[in-house]
């Protein structure tokens, strides 16, 4: 065996300076290959930013204020937004005073959380519009949510507003200081807001409603503001007597619930982990529409970007695995599931006879599952996926019950959702398109396509072409290519199947190695870098014209260094940097070589 290391003579070997210009050959095709992996991405990342606004407090000293006691949850229901978006945003801009009970339950974000002012907007504005500019002129793509769940009312000017802690956001404000001055691609308006407060508890439910019409809300927040603006998007809440509501069974006010719900995956009517406006929207309004008390009915107002009316709110799978889990196949057939988590409702859902659900899942932490009359509880490890069949549960306990509670658990979610029911809102509501059902068409359930602990969808198939050094001093370069797994998200196994040959005179080199590891990951949801190692083995030869090929088998250890950047949910561009110490035997003898490797090619979402 001719090597790097200690050279044999063989007829194919020439002078030092044929060896000089076959290793400079090497140098130059690496650099070169190098700087294509490691080059500027060829495709715009995408960012995530969210604006989120809690305000429990109405507008003092206004004749509203008589009407609009103070809420109890729109503190949560900022933080359980914000809280579902850590994963996948950049950044989030928190603005809520969080009650004594809020900070219990969310201390990580008690401390980031900032009061609700006008000034206080601005500034998040402010600084959300030089990060989102920046990353513009970078050719990189950017999402911005504004969340806002609070009091909707006359504010001290008698004009329709959501109420902050020192005045109001008005018509003017949302379009002259907030969405004329984000340039991102597209923006998403979430707006849990009532014209009076009425909290749908037995104490509360006699509060008094304020002439604010939901002619008047809809006009605010879409004819007279988003149709301006191609790029955004809103979802609100109005009910049908011009009151929102709270409900203490949820901790949450219903339409944040019902949102929440939705977002985690309850909505996915045609299960390709990407929540739309029309599949939100159908979910919600089959939510309401059992609801028979008008104190706790809500209307639902919706309305996707002009400018694509297929825009995903979120997308599940840019989830990071090591953040979230999934509670899979939950059926339509076990009739209305919730889901808690020890802190409030995490989710409801009620799908129809055909009706499949996975839902994404807080990992680490022990969840509750009502379905029927039976209940059950479970926790599951980052990455892992928990099918519903396999749940243990018991007969449920009694809860008591009044007349306002008995209206909403009777008839909250007690409309199937499912494909057929989806349709049917669509088809009704020109302003949506309706999803992509052709994977649903093929037959592709929940169950699978639900990832597994392991690969599943967590993983990607890679494959593509690269150089490395040879073993024989003379072989400058070999090219070949590489077949494998590697992790999609933050860390996982590797597999790898890779073949290199290289001809140099009389001299021909070949060898084939398979070899397994691990990679960690750290990055954006489209662009990652990886690190980690493989372990191979495998066999290399080489032919010397007029002589008999020598083959032996080798070992390998490899430091690995990698690019992943999604171009699209399932295909995206994969490179790797490898520096392989190899131990192989050479005239009955144990000899190593550094042999470095570089890889460029394609990978494919599982």
């Amino acid at each position: 065996m001719v090597s790097r290391a200690s050279r044999s003579k063989s007829p194919n070997e020439g002078s030092g300076g044929r060896r000089a210009s076959a290793t400079g050959r090497a140098r130059t095709w690496l650099v070169a290959f190098a700087v294509l992996a490691w080059g500027p991405p060829l495709f715009a990342a995408t960012h995530v930013y969210a604006i989120v606004i809690g305000n429990n407090r109405g507008f003092a000293g206004t004749r509203a204020a008589s009407a609009a006691p103070q809420l109890r949850y729109a503190d949560d229901d900022a933080a359980a937004f914000a809280e579902l978006l850590a994963p996948i945003a950049d950044s989030s801009e928190l603005l809520t005073v969080m009650d004594r009970d809020t900070q219990a339950l969310y201390p990580k974000l008690a401390g980031t959380a900032r009061v609700p002012t006008r000034e206080a907007l601005r500034g998040s504005v402010e600084r959300l519009r030089a990060r989102l500019r920046a990353e513009r002129h970078a050719g990189e793509r950017n999402v911005v949510f504004v969340f806002f769940s609070g009091h909707g009312a006359l504010d001290y000017d008698g004009q329709p507003a959501l109420a902050l802690a020192d005045g109001g956001l008005d018509h003017a404000f949302l379009y002259q200081e907030i969405l004329a001055e984000l340039p991102a691609d597209e923006i998403h308006l979430l707006i849990d807001a009532c014209h009076a407060e009425a909290v749908v508890r037995p104490r509360d439910g006699d509060a008094e409603s304020v002439a604010v019409s939901l002619a008047q809300a809809n006009a605010f927040l879409l004819e007279n503001t988003l149709a301006r603006f191609p790029n955004t998007g809103a979802i609100m809440a109005a009910s049908t007597d011009a009151k929102a509501h709270e409900w203490d069974a949820v901790r949450h006010g219903v339409f944040t619930h019902e949102l929440l719900s939705a977002l985690r995956g309850a909505a996915d009517v045609n299960h390709d982990r990407r929540l739309e406006y029309s599949e939100v929207y159908a979910f919600m309004a089959a939510a309401n529409r059992e609801v028979s008390d008008p104190r706790a009915r809500l209307a639902i107002v919706a309305r996707p970007p002009d400018a694509n009316r297929r825009a995903a709110l979120l997308a599940l799978s840019d989830f990071p695995a090591g953040r979230t889990a999934w509670l899979t196949g939950v059926p339509g057939k076990s009739g209305i599931v919730e889901l808690d988590d020890g802190r409030g409702r995490l989710v409801t859902l009620h799908g129809d006879r055909d009706f499949s659900g996975d839902l994404l899942i807080p990992p680490g932490t022990k969840l509750y599952v009502r379905a029927g009359e039976e209940e059950a509880s479970f926790s599951a490890a980052p990455g892992q996926a928990v099918p519903f069949a396999h749940l243990e549960f018991a007969p449920a306990t009694l809860r008591a019950r009044g007349p306002l509670e008995d209206a909403l658990r009777e008839g909250l979610f007690a409309g199937e959702y499912g494909r057929r029911y989806y349709d049917g809102v669509v088809d009704q509501a020109p302003g949506f398109l309706p999803v992509d059902f052709t994977a649903a068409d093929r037959g592709v359930t929940a169950e699978s396509s639900a990832p597994s602990s392991l690969l599943g969808r967590q993983a990607a198939l890679v494959l593509g072409a690269g150089l490395s050094t040879g073993v024989a001093d003379v072989i400058g370069v070999t090219h070949g290519v590489n077949a494998g797994i590697r992790p999609f998200e933050r860390s996982g196994p590797a597999l790898s199947l890779a073949a290199l040959f290289a001809e140099e005179g009389a001299l021909g080199e070949w060898r084939a190695r398979a070899s397994i590891g691990w990679l960690w990951s750290l990055g954006a949801r489209r662009v990652r870098v990886q690190a980690g190692g493989l372990l191979g083995g495998g066999i290399m030869s080489q032919t010397v014209s007029g002589q008999r090929a020598r083959t032996t088998g080798f070992f390998d250890l490899s430091p690995v260094i990698g690019l992943g950047a999604s171009l699209t949910e399932t295909f995206g561009l994969w490179s790797e940097l490898e520096l392989s110490g190899t131990a192989y035997r050479r005239d009955g003898a144990l000899a190593w070589s550094v042999m470095p490797s570089a890889w460029l090619g394609a990978a494919l979402r599982l």
